[in-house]
């Protein structure tokens, strides 16, 4: 994320409320990742156990993944205008 963050300073500097979007759902993503490895520590790796943590994906992943969509559209008409594609 910080890779996209320089790029977006550098070459996209009107891109901040989609980046600012998919930001936030990131650290949301990254947060349930996190928590995924502590449910699997604390189950053993018994899938039965970790399950409650496992049904929440999508309530993390489609926020984040409809964050992208803007995010890469508002790049790719900002890089168009610019002459890069």
């Amino acid at each position: 994320m910080s890779k996209i963050s320089a790029l977006r300073d550098i070459y996209f500097p009107d891109i901040g409320i989609e980046f600012t979007e998919l930001r936030l759902r990131y650290i949301e993503y990254i947060q349930w990742l996190l928590g995924l490895q502590g449910a699997r520590l604390t189950s053993g790796g018994n899938v039965e156990m970790m399950q409650p943590h496992i049904v929440t994906f999508n309530n993390v992943y489609q926020p984040f993944s409809a964050a992208l969509a803007p995010f890469r559209a508002k790049v790719i008409a900002s890089a168009r205008a610019r002459g890069g594609l």
